[in-house]
């Protein structure tokens, strides 16, 4: 990484076609992916803002659903929602621990390798999700290499409201939700209780979820704002488990050969904040958060004449961070300037259980100490020219402490990292960019430790660096363009290798690079019709072409598994005058070698096109009703796919066929 931290490479490509005289102010959408508030268009990296009105038009029942039909994205699961990977820069397996996904900017990501849990954030009370592609280490720390997902929730405005509604759909499906929200005298509150329970597709894959959460706000005469937020979430879900070949002759696709597999989850956390403006504007903004989270899993799995194996996990982390934005002139020329530290503590005390040969003793805490320090600054020079750079020193500690059989061990790993870019803002919501990004990711605490090859010290932290340049560009008020090409290199990343006696074992892969483009084009053609009948009709297409492969070493040149080389999604919303609106998107993902195949020996996992489509209508004002069909030509595909280790046989995880969902909702 030398020669980046000497170079930092800054280039700028702008098409000649993309005239500036054709460019208007489509609104200012305000985002935080560099921990500042800005406007969209501003932004130096791959962004996609999913506004609220944008997920309510998708009429999707979760996180995950909004998420999968945007450029860059590979969403898949092990059949149910409660499993879902969101994937970005073609990961795959480790996507888990190399996309960090932020809840109003905490990370819930857990320290270890379960990844975030994306069902736990109940989509009713999403205001908008911000997508960061690409390497976000240097402002966010671990889990940024591939990206970064940030979720932020709806706050109370205006006059008190409430909403309630009320949706069914197959395999038994049934949710409810109710929320309050409303603002005055400087207080704003919004409070959100929801309640899902689906049998699911396949035998064993029931699910059942209670949310609830609570976000207030206090403005103190302008200088500062207090806020609050809170929340709960339990599950109990089936885990069915992959299906061979043999088990879908006999049971068929719905079926299951795990049974009695089971998990629960119980996640509550809180987190306080204080924006606070000291002196005159001018002179920035202090904010400063702290936050708990204790998060309970439980997971039982059934080995058959083996017994069984059961997991029950409590991850309690507190975290606190302190930032300082400013927006100052300096010589003339804006200066946007962000610093800060992050500091966090998790204990992760497991403790096993079960029945027979298989039954595990585990009993064991894991502890992570983490502090970060950071900053980052982009400055203008000239009007439309701008240059940033940053840096990042994080360091931590795990400390391992054994209690059946006792032993005590301790890592400290650290990393210092950097940034570099350039965009050249050449109309209003339209820039070119580039950027180079050094990347790092630590340890998952089962990835030093699990139940089967005990404590592996001998693993490195992965490091990396990725390189970016794209556009984007807004036609007036008819078309938007976003093209991003990358190009990443990661040194020591962490992957399980399957060729590493029974079932694998955690290794590092020596070098592994990525390269690819992200397309996202949206056409708006309400505004060129003649009258008012159609209010919206938007035309979408996102494209994504990337290749991760291998490079060096016993796999060489092989394809990383679980990253389809291609993916598109493409659709139309339209909308009446009269309160009818019609939606159609259509998913295609391309062939992707099956998880554990990474010398790409067996056939390629079959590509398959999935396509939705939903209606709303409101009846009359504050009453509407929806429906919808999902899978609309009963593709049959498998979201996920895993390949023996130790052979070739593969088991398969079916995604449902065609299926229906409708419900009402009421806002008062």
């Amino acid at each position: 990484m030398t020669s980046v931290r000497t170079v930092l490479c800054l280039f700028t490509f702008l098409s000649p076609s993309l005239r500036a005289a054709e460019v208007a102010d489509l609104g200012r959408i305000v985002v935080t992916p560099r921990r500042i508030v800005e406007d969209a268009g501003a932004a130096p990296s791959s962004l996609t803002v999913i506004t609220r009105e944008m997920i309510e038009r998708a009429q999707a029942r979760t996180v995950a659903e909004v998420l999968e039909r945007e450029p860059g994205i590979h969403v898949y699961d092990k059949g149910s929602a409660k499993t879902t990977v969101a994937d970005l820069r073609g990961y795959g397996d480790t996507a888990v621990s190399n996309v960090l996904v932020l809840l109003n900017g905490r990370r819930i990501n857990p320290v270890d390798i379960s990844g975030a849990d994306l069902f736990h954030v109940p989509l009713g009370a999403v205001e908008r999700i911000e997508v960061v592609r690409g390497g976000a280490s240097v402002l966010y720390g671990d889990n940024a290499a591939g990206g970064v997902i940030n979720i932020i929730t709806r706050e109370g405005a205006g006059t008190p409201s409430a909403t309630v509604s009320a949706g069914a759909g197959s395999y038994g499906a049934r949710e409810y939700m109710m929320e309050s929200a409303g603002s005055g005298k400087g207080l704003s509150y919004h409070v959100y209780s929801g309640y899902s329970d689906t049998q699911g597709y396949r035998e064993n894959s029931q699910l059942l979820a209670r949310d609830g959460t609570a976000r207030l706000s206090y403005d103190i005469g302008g200088r500062a704002t207090f806020g609050i937020e809170g929340g709960w979430h339990e599950d109990d879900y089936g885990l069915p488990g992959g299906i061979s070949e043999a088990g879908l002759a006999a049971q068929g696709r719905r079926g299951s050969t795990h049974p009695e597999d089971r998990g629960r989850t119980e996640d509550r956390f809180m987190r306080m904040s204080l924006d606070l403006v000291p002196f005159d504007p001018g002179y920035g903004k202090v904010t400063a958060d702290v936050s708990r989270r204790d998060r309970d899993t439980y997971g039982w799995y059934d080995y058959g004449i083996w017994g069984a194996t059961s997991t029950a996990r409590d991850i309690v982390t507190d975290a606190a961070g302190l930032k300082y934005t400013a927006d100052p002139e300096i010589f003339g020329r804006d200066l946007s300037f962000v610093a800060g530290i992050d500091h966090a503590k998790a204990r992760n005390h497991i403790r096993g259980g079960g029945e027979g040969m298989s039954a595990s003793s585990d009993d064991l805490t894991v502890t992570k100490k983490e502090l970060g320090i950071y900053a980052l600054g982009e400055y203008a020079l000239t009007g439309e020219f701008f240059l940033n750079a940053g840096a990042r020193r994080q360091r931590a500690r795990y400390v391992f402490d054994r209690y059946d059989t006792p032993f005590h061990a301790a890592q400290a790993p650290e990393e210092t990292l950097f940034s570099g870019g350039a965009r050249y803002a050449y109309a209003p919501g339209s820039n070119v960019f580039a950027s180079v990004q050094e990347t790092f990711r630590f340890l998952a605490t089962d990835e030093w430790y699990d139940t089967w090859s005990g404590l592996n010290t001998d693993l490195r932290q992965q490091t990396g660096v990725e390189y970016q340049a794209g556009v984007k560009h807004v036609f007036g008020d008819l078309y938007e363009l976003q093209a991003t090409p990358f190009y990443a290199v990661n040194h020591d990343e962490i992957f399980l290798d399957p060729t590493l006696g029974g079932a694998g074992r955690n290794s590092n892969y020596d070098r592994t690079r990525r390269i690819g483009i992200d397309l996202g084009q949206t056409l708006h053609l309400a505004p060129a019709l003649p009258g008012r009948r159609i209010t919206r009709w938007d035309i979408f297409m996102n494209y994504t072409c990337q290749d991760p492969l291998f490079d060096g070493g016993k796999f060489d040149g092989k394809s990383v598994p679980m990253a389809p080389r291609h993916a598109l999604a493409a659709g139309m919303d339209i909308g009446w005058a009269r309160g009818f609106s019609w939606g159609l998107a259509a998913r295609f993902t391309g062939s992707q070698y099956a998880i554990n195949d990474t010398a790409n020996e067996g056939p390629r996992v079959k590509p398959y096109i999935v396509v939705d489509t939903k209606f709303s209508y409101a009846l009359k004002e504050g009453v509407e009703v929806y429906a919808g069909v999902n899978n609309l030509f009963n593709e049959r595909y498998d979201s996920y796919v895993v390949k023996s280790a130790s052979g070739v046989n593969r088991d398969r995880f079916p995604a449902p066929e065609r299926n229906y969902a409708a419900g009402m909702t009421c806002r008062f």
